[in-house]
């Protein structure tokens, strides 16, 4: 069964893989052999490999946004420092004279290039095998990856500067044949290495895949399969620094593709997981529209209804009845409304006009009703966000409703933006609540709390009497 399990994940990426070595293998046997050195393709290729690597950074930085953590960060890196490997190479093979004049310049160009790989290989590793939990906390993600690209290359590029005199060549072409060549052992070193690297990242990504049930991460591990194919061709046949074109370039450029290929298959999984949540966002904004509105409303005229069926005739309620009748039809009419406009995006504003005001008369309204004192105050000229004072008023909203309906309180105090770290405290002094519970309304304000970036505390009052609600910013 496990063997099945993983056979239906890497399958397809291995048998694509398979394919594509064997058509690229093929085509070269198949094809008129190369009569010698070709730079506008080398350049045009480098050029072509450090794009598509930069367009899937830029992709794959999207599910670094969301998920913050560490390996996808490394994931990152490796890729936006390749692409800038490629493109520095694209420019250096362009501008050098083809006559070898400037042989200082292009030693210190293939080992720069040598040594920035072998960064971006040690980062795919860590992208490949690092804890897959842990999170980027104290850092924007994006300073984390355009650090750990700039550093070396900086570092790299400064180093081979200022001992370009003193390096020797790459690869040199061999003794009357102009598409052979013999690389410095240091090279066909860092070629072994690499070769290394990449196939544990390759087969890690392809495990840690199938176990996450990450397709992903089996199509990156698939692209690192064939880079490790194409590097073991440049150990064999070391065209790499120089600008005769073989079989592993291609490799190296289906490599790119795949990954490119990748990053569009988390995208549209991305917009996919985004379309559920938007759902479920959309059925939790009309759950608490019932939950606030018009259930409140209908519990009040069921209990009056039923003082009044056991005989106990309220007619001092009578213009609290026909307020809440009418009030429930107003609810009803706006969920209507709510289920016929379109859906909210997660970032859409609220378009009412005065919604702290609307809660300080529903709150005084709930609290006249329970004959409690209430009182909702905020900062004189406090400029809000509508939709983070909508958002506010229902989690005070809320919290007003469990405090009369448990506390059993004889005044509830509504704070908006009391201090610069708490955005919102309602303060009760009955008798407190079981938090033990949560209930729907706790988790609808803690839902509520969760979509402006901050977290809900609940506890005792002032004096360890009575509930106290806050609304922390993180």
């Amino acid at each position: 069964m496990m063997l099945r399990r993983w056979w239906a994940w890497t399958g397809p990426p291995m048998a694509v893989g398979v394919v594509i070595v064997a058509a690229v293998v093929a085509l070269d046997w198949m094809l008129p052999a190369a009569t010698g050195p070709n730079r506008p393709v080398r350049v045009l290729l480098e050029g072509l490999q450090g794009a598509v690597g930069g367009l899937a950074a830029l992709l794959m930085y999207g599910r670094l946004r969301s998920t913050r953590r560490r390996t996808d960060a490394a994931l990152v890196a490796s890729l936006a420092l390749a692409a800038t490997t490629n493109l520095g190479v694209a420019v250096g093979f362009a501008a050098l004279p083809v006559d070898g004049t400037s042989a200082d310049v292009d030693a210190a160009l293939d080992w720069a290039a040598v040594t920035l790989r072998m960064v971006a290989a040690l980062y795919l590793l860590a992208a490949a095998i690092g804890p897959h939990r842990r999170r980027i906390r104290r850092i924007d993600p994006r300073l984390a990856v355009m650090t750990a690209v700039t550093v070396p290359t900086v570092i790299a590029v400064v180093a081979v500067v200022s001992t370009r005199n003193h390096l020797p060549m790459a690869v040199t072409a061999g003794a009357g044949d102009p598409l052979s060549f013999e690389s410095h052992f240091l090279i066909a070193a860092a070629q072994i290495v690499l070769i290394l690297l990449t196939a544990t990242s390759a087969v890690a990504f392809l495990v840690r895949g199938t176990r996450l049930d990450d397709r992903f991460l089996v199509w990156i591990g698939l692209a690192t399969g064939l880079g490790t194919v194409a590097r073991i061709e440049f150990w064999l046949r070391p065209t790499l620094y120089s600008d005769t074109v073989r079989v592993g370039d291609a490799l190296r450029f289906a490599d790119y593709l795949v990954l490119l290929a990748a990053a569009v298959i988390e995208i549209r999984s991305y917009w996919a997981a985004e379309a559920v949540v938007l759902a479920q966002h959309e059925r939790q904004r009309l759950a608490r529209t019932l939950h606030d509105g018009l259930v409140q409303e209908l519990s009040f005229l069921r209990a009056w209804a039923s003082s009044v069926a056991a005989g106990r005739a309220h007619p001092e309620l009578a213009g609290d009845v026909a307020a809440a009748v009418e009030r429930a039809h107003v609810e009803s009419r706006h969920l209507l409304d709510l289920l016929s406009a379109p859906p909210l995006s997660l970032d859409s504003r609220s378009t009412g006009a005065a919604p702290l005001t609307a809660l300080r008369t529903e709150v005084e309204t709930l609290a006249a009703r329970a004959g409690v004192g209430a009182e909702v105050r905020w900062p004189p000229g406090q400029h809000f966000d509508q939709q983070e004072a909508a958002v506010l008023g229902a989690i005070a909203r809320e919290a007003v409703i469990n405090a009369l309906r448990h506390g059993r309180p004889e005044r509830v105090v509504v704070e908006l933006w009391p201090d610069p770290r708490c955005a919102l405290r309602v303060v009760d002094d009955g008798r407190g609540s079981d938090d033990a519970v949560p209930g729907f309304g706790r988790r609808a304000m803690a839902d509520l709390a969760a979509e402006l970036e901050a977290e809900l505390w609940t506890g005792a009052g002032p004096n360890s009497s009575g509930t106290m609600v806050e609304v922390r910013r993180r």
